[in-house]
């Protein structure tokens, strides 16, 4: 490094620092840090719901005091959203911050309308998380960001955890803004979204015994709820995703209850246009596991039986998810068209104009194949 080099790496953090007072910027302890926002509709506008991080009422030298309230939820109205919000800064009295913002709800009629639109104010501006989770609530979402877990500044984590797990589980899948904005850009519109709700409980986790719960999806298509789904569809989605990591169900055999976890699950979908119908034929390979059973033999008695089940089980759900989310409304949530690219790029622009239309009337044949090949943890 020549002489003129090292002076100048020498003097340049002391030009940062002399800099750096002029930059415009806010204490941490001077912001509301957003944690979740919940979005509501109604004939008198939007009405958000904001759920952010009460530093006043931090503990001293620890993160959280569990006598204080660390979590406080702010309302504000407007015509739109980005006015509803400003709103609720106003009675906040601090800026917001939404930096790490982890999830953003819908209440069912506030997603009855485009969402792309609504979802405008989190993807422009330039403070927002990408990875901000969507979801819709049964009803409204007021109702979820009222649930107040007793840990705090931590409640939050359980909405995203609740999400996360239900992916991990098969059971659809988290939708962060990036992903959700991208799909319903897509030819359809089209995205499915967890469908959250809120149940008593005795667990005495919350203060009011209110949890918060996944109790289906919403179906998305041309940007505005068309619909909700079930689990078991959602899971059929999944298989079709070939995004299944884990997923389990209790089989029966002999009289005793066997419970069987699928793992290394693999789905290959084939499309195919012709005599102006679509169709898809799905092959799925998975092994499996038994994890719980009143079994006390040796090997892995049943296997034929369970795989059997397995099996079936699996193309009821694809068939499921088939009827409720693709026939039904002609709309693409699992990347259909991707498929249809990837294989055949003159196939898609033949059926490009009318795929809606096609989808309607797709026809899907289901191949499944189970392996059970482990017996708890030393078989």
């Amino acid at each position: 490094m020549t002489f003129r080099r090292f002076i100048a790496a020498a003097l340049m953090p002391a030009i940062l620092l002399c800099c750096s007072g002029c930059l415009p910027h806010t204490e941490l302890n001077k912001q509301a840090i957003v944690e979740a926002i919940g979005v509501d509709y109604s004939d008198e506008g939007y009405e958000v719901s904001v759920q952010y991080f009460n530093m006043e009422e931090s503990g001293g030298s620890t993160l959280v005091d569990s006598s204080k309230a660390n979590v406080v939820v702010v309302k504000g109205r407007g015509t739109d959203i980005q006015t509803a919000i400003e709103s609720a800064s106003v009675k906040c009295g601090q800026p917001f911050m939404f930096g790490i913002t982890a999830a953003i709800v819908f209440g069912e009629e506030a997603a009855k309308r485009d969402l792309v639109k609504s979802l405008s104010f989190a993807e422009t501006y330039y403070q927002s998380n990408p990875k901000t989770l969507i979801a819709v609530a049964k009803g409204k979402a007021s109702d979820i960001m009222d649930v107040k877990f007793k840990d705090g500044v931590v409640s939050v984590e359980h909405l995203r955890q609740l999400m996360v797990h239900a992916e991990q589980l098969g059971l659809g899948e988290t939708k962060p803004l990036y992903k959700v904005m991208n799909e319903l850009r897509q030819p359809t519109g089209c995205t499915i979204l967890p469908l959250l709700a809120t149940a008593m409980t005795e667990s005495g986790i919350t203060d009011d015994g209110r949890i918060i719960e996944l109790s289906g999806g919403v179906l998305l298509s041309e940007r505005v709820l068309t619909d909700t789904i079930s689990l078991s569809d959602l899971s059929g989605l999944q298989f079709l995703r070939d995004k299944i990591i884990n997923t389990s169900f209790s089989a029966v055999a002999d009289g005793q209850n066997i419970t069987v976890s699928l793992y290394n699950v693999k789905t290959k979908v084939e499309p195919k246009y012709g005599d102006k119908k679509l169709t898809f034929k799905v092959k799925i390979n998975a092994l499996g596991k038994y994890i719980e059973s009143q079994l006390q033999d040796e090997g892995i008695p049943y296997s034929d039986i369970v795989e059997e089940q397995c099996e079936s089980w699996v193309k009821r759900r694809i068939e499921g998810a088939v009827s409720a989310a693709v026939n039904k409304y002609g709309t693409d949530p699992v990347g259909l068209c991707h498929r249809i690219m990837s294989d055949d790029l003159s196939e898609w622009l033949t059926v490009k104009e009318n795929f809606s239309e096609l989808l309607k009337t797709a026809e899907f044949s289901v191949e499944c194949n189970v392996k059970i090949d482990r017996f708890g943890i030393t078989h």
